[in-house]
């Protein structure tokens, strides 16, 4: 019975493995995906920037506004497809302002949404933008380039902090339960889950990051378990074994 018990045991931790397994990779997976939408969104981001100076450039030069845009459309960046939708909306027989409004409400972008009120400003009042639209592209470089600073400087010290309270606490608190004779109990996890939550939430409280924030768990826990299960077994041998020399 004694074995048949143990072999239970045993096909149990096993089984539990290999879910936390395979819902890490799974984890992985998705948060993989969501940084490489991330990086073709922040792409986009910075091409539509560029097409504003396009823009006012063609302007500058006595284009008019919808020539410019029609230009942008050609342009080999991936903001092109949205000026294309413009002009393929004005070519189906909406006005030239009328093709901007529905492609800007259709559209996912702010940005874009963005861009696309002024070029409706600049439309109906029938002035030149282009001073406006540098102006615009300026200010949104400035912005980003001093929240990508504050981020660069940031994410060091928040990375150190997310590893001292996943990994560096854990391991403290196992060897204080050996060498002081702490209690080992469910309370002491619940804490040092509770203080990886609160880490977890810095970056949506930091950068607004939600999709940072939400990985984070999957991976801390994780981490909890590599610590637990794996290291915290060495860390004891290793103690008891130099306790016993002494």
């Amino acid at each position: 019975m004694c074995c048949g018990s143990c072999n239970n045991d045993a096909d149990d931790e096993v089984h539990r493995k290999l879910i936390a397994e395979i819902i890490l990779g799974v984890t992985f997976l998705i948060f993989l995906a969501f940084k490489i939408f991330d990086s073709v969104h922040e792409s986009l981001e910075s091409d539509l920037i560029i097409s504003i100076r396009e823009i006012s450039r063609s302007i500058k030069q006595n284009n008019s506004l919808e020539t410019a845009v029609m230009a942008a459309s050609q342009s080999p960046t991936s903001a092109a497809k949205y000026y294309k939708r413009i002009m393929h909306k004005s070519q189906e027989g909406l006005s030239f302002i009328q093709a901007i409004e529905f492609v800007a409400n259709k559209s996912h972008s702010k940005m874009f949404k963005l861009i696309c009120n002024l070029l409706t400003v600049s439309a109906k009042s029938k002035k030149d933008v282009s001073t406006t639209l540098d102006d615009f592209s300026r200010k949104v470089d400035s912005m980003k380039q001093l929240q990508d600073d504050f981020r660069t400087k940031m994410a060091a010290s928040l990375t150190m902090l997310k590893i001292v309270v996943v990994v560096v606490f854990p391991l403290l608190y196992i060897y204080s339960t050996t060498i002081f004779g702490f209690p080992l109990d469910n309370y002491a996890f619940l804490f040092l889950g509770f203080c990886t939550l609160m880490i977890g939430f810095m970056d949506l409280i930091m950068f607004n990051d939600v999709n940072s924030s939400l990985f984070f768990f999957p991976f801390a826990l994780s981490a909890f378990y590599v610590v637990y299960v794996k290291l915290a077994p060495v860390l004891v041998t290793f103690i008891n074994s130099t306790i016993g020399t002494l």
